[in-house]
């Protein structure tokens, strides 16, 4: 099987009826926490999300962010919060320079690319840019090492996909290079549901590389809805 082949079994195991093409944003209820966020002094306790993720191209809105009267928006690189009476904006310039502590618009980069990644792949792998390569199976499981292009806010570059025998994706590896260049982690996808007739894993979680027994984050999916073009 080349990686071509690879690619559309993945495809077709996340979309049997082919829609993908035909939906404009996703509307996902979530809840995500994660230990690693106390290394930046942010509360790392589960957070209640309800986002709108664009399927063409890196935008989210996150609602009620920071807190009930704003929101937040990434659009690119460019992260935004809207309040009643003010506006904050910042540019992450590729490629993301480390930062100690991070403030809210850090973390609304942080979750905004990291939560559009992960719902919008395996889809995104066919956009310009994108480059893949199969892997030998490990454990039984295909692998794919995907390489994301320098327009796309992501983990890291270069990341590795593993998917089970019915093609759905099990894991990925990457460097969360937002908290420092040698975070490694193991993010593990489960419990996978029909929602529209896209297969979504509801329940994900992430290991230090090298460790098994520390989740650093945590998230469920609660509700997607899909809204078509």
């Amino acid at each position: 099987m080349t990686s071509e082949e690879l690619l559309k079994a993945v495809m077709r195991a996340h979309d049997p009826d082919g829609i993908w093409t035909s939906i404009n944003f996703m509307k996902i209820r979530l809840r995500i926490c994660g230990r690693i966020l106390m290394t930046k002094l942010k509360n790392p306790s589960v957070r209640e999300l309800d986002i709108e993720v664009s399927t063409s191209k890196p935008w989210i809105k996150i609602n009620s962010f920071p807190d009930q009267n704003s929101y937040g928006v990434l659009d690119g690189y460019q992260a935004r919060i809207i309040s009643k009476n003010t506006e904050s904006c910042r540019t992450f310039n590729y490629p993301y320079k480390y930062k100690f502590l991070w403030d809210d618009l850090d973390l609304l980069f942080f979750l905004g690319y990291a939560l559009w990644n992960y719902t919008t792949t395996p889809y995104i792998f066919q956009m310009p840019g994108f480059s893949i390569e199969k892997l030998s199976d490990l454990n039984g499981e295909h692998r794919l090492s995907v390489h994301f292009p320098n327009d796309i806010p992501s983990h890291c570059q270069q990341q590795i996909f593993y998917f089970d025998e019915k093609y759905l994706q099990t894991r990925l590896d990457y460097t969360a290079e937002v908290f420092w260049g040698s975070a490694r982690g193991r993010h593990y996808c489960e419990k996978v549901k029909d929602f529209g007739g896209l297969k979504v894993a509801t329940n994900r979680y992430v290991y230090p590389f090298n460790l098994n027994f520390c989740k650093v984050m945590e998230g469920w999916v609660d509700d997607v809805e899909l809204i078509y073009k």
